[in-house]
């Protein structure tokens, strides 16, 4: 019995809790964050109200969604909905609810005012436009925001999205030269180069990775545009590793490897004039683990001994071809240790 009763005791102040809980949420008192917006003086006043508005979407009092929350802050008196900061946040709110129109319609005349609040529009009118299809406009309209200072996430995640669709939109294959997504993506970079900032490592990342399973998938080694395609991955996976390296494309061991493979046939026939080298260079030292006496990618340091060789730096070779060794037997390795000259390692 008296498990019963503490069970029926535990019972009661459980719903107790949840009854003040629903209490609790049927004071908040929506008129009352309403007027603390209107009353608002300052920018961060601003959006510390509309930052309580916007946490009751999806809430009891509140907005049945975000795009009921956008058409709420547009039923505001004229000078208040007319705020810069509140057309933002409405137009983001027509963003999250995926109407589109209302969001360009809104975010259009807000980027082209200008102001502090100017590149943010931009940006997110890129986001609209992506979502209204219209990816090249989108493309011009992110760049814009980033040259013009701004360089959230938000940009970087509506440029993968708008490039990723480009890529989608017409396979790799059908262009002669470089495909659509390169010049998308370059064009994003080039504005943060515009605005003297670091360019993400994703970005360039994104632009080696595609390329070179765009390469792997259909180029021909050694025609015109199977080189144009490994010359341009290359480049930005080297600007990719030189930024952070492990981060590079998820695994800048791979990346490296793969990039340092597409240049082969042109490093072959070009005496070493790639940056094959380089490439092969970082999968090397992306991929040692000298904690674990192991690497993560031995054939690396195969052909990093080799071009090691090829390049006549006999010493560098030699160490790499027997560190390979020391992994496991390789054919490679004890090639390149046969072909050096009689004195090196002596």
């Amino acid at each position: 019995m008296r498990r019963v009763a503490l069970l029926s005791l535990t019972l009661l102040t459980l719903l107790a809790a949840l009854a003040a809980l629903g209490r609790a949420e049927d004071r908040v008192d929506l008129e009352a964050l309403r007027v603390r917006l209107l009353e608002a003086q300052t920018r961060a006043a601003t959006d510390e109200a509309l930052d309580a508005l916007a946490d009751r979407i999806g809430q009891r009092p509140g907005f049945a969604d975000h795009g009921a929350f956008a058409d709420y802050l547009g039923r505001l008196p004229g000078e208040a909905a007319s705020r810069s900061r509140v057309r933002l946040r409405r137009g983001w709110a027509y963003l999250a609810a995926a109407r589109t129109q209302a969001a360009i319609d809104l975010l259009e005349g807000l980027a082209a005012g200008g102001g502090e609040d100017g590149p943010v529009a931009r940006a997110y009118l890129g986001e609209a436009t992506r979502q209204g299809g219209d990816l090249e406009q989108a493309v011009l309209h992110l760049a814009a925001a980033v040259a013009a200072g701004y360089h959230d996430a938000f940009v970087v995640d509506a440029a993968l999205k708008t490039t990723f669709q480009l890529r989608q939109r017409k396979a790799s294959k059908a262009f002669d030269g470089l495909p659509d997504y390169v010049g998308a993506l370059e064009t994003i970079l080039e504005a943060y180069a515009h605005a003297h900032a670091r360019a993400p490592t994703t970005l360039h990342g994104v632009a080696a990775r595609w390329l070179l399973d765009d390469y792997g998938a259909y180029a021909v080694p050694g025609r015109d545009r199977a080189m144009a395609w490994a010359a341009k991955a290359a480049e930005h996976a080297l600007a990719a590793l030189g930024q952070d390296g492990r981060a590079a494309a998820g695994d800048g061991t791979q990346l490296a490897f793969d990039a340092a493979a597409a240049l082969e046939p042109e490093d072959r026939e070009s005496a070493g004039r790639t940056p094959r080298f380089d490439l092969l260079a970082w999968a090397y030292r992306l991929g040692t683990r000298p904690d674990e006496d192991t690497h993560t990618m031995p054939a690396a340091v195969a052909l990093l001994a080799e071009a090691a060789l090829l390049e006549e730096r006999y010493e560098l070779a030699e160490r790499l071809a027997r560190e390979r060794l020391d992994l496991s037997d390789s054919p490679a390795a004890r090639r390149v240790l046969a072909a050096l000259p009689p004195d090196v390692g002596e």
